[in-house]
């Protein structure tokens, strides 16, 4: 199976750094739409269906999808500067949908930072 990065409201200023860090690292960059925010991990890795009739979330999201430990390591480094959730698909989270995801993530950097409830 492919290594993959399913990246979702990048700013126009980071798709460069994304792309390149992607390429150098053998990975596949996957675009998510917003019409796709609704699938459930598991569904958006295995192929896009389009569910969405809004945008569910502003964030910029970096799902990373079987990367190798090095893709993996490269590719952070590489996009460090660009801002935005990241996070990789595991067994628990395969069954949330993209939204689920995302607030998890928020939830998760705002104890990070000590600014969660």
């Amino acid at each position: 199976m492919a290594a993959m990065v399913f990246c979702m409201n990048v700013p126009d200023g980071d798709r460069g750094t994304v792309r390149a860090a992607c390429m150098n690292q053998g990975i596949i960059m996957q675009v998510v739409q917003p019409e796709n925010f609704d699938l459930t991990i598991r569904e958006l890795t295995g192929g896009l269906k389009g569910h969405a009739e809004e945008k569910l979330f502003e964030d910029t999201v970096y799902l990373m999808h079987n990367l190798s430990r090095e893709q993996f390591d490269g590719f952070l480094d590489a996009i460090r500067p660009c801002r935005g959730l990241r996070a990789i698909d595991t067994p628990t989270n395969r069954r949330w949908k993209v939204a689920e995801l995302v607030q998890e993530l928020k939830a998760e950097d705002k104890q990070l930072r000590g600014t969660g409830a």
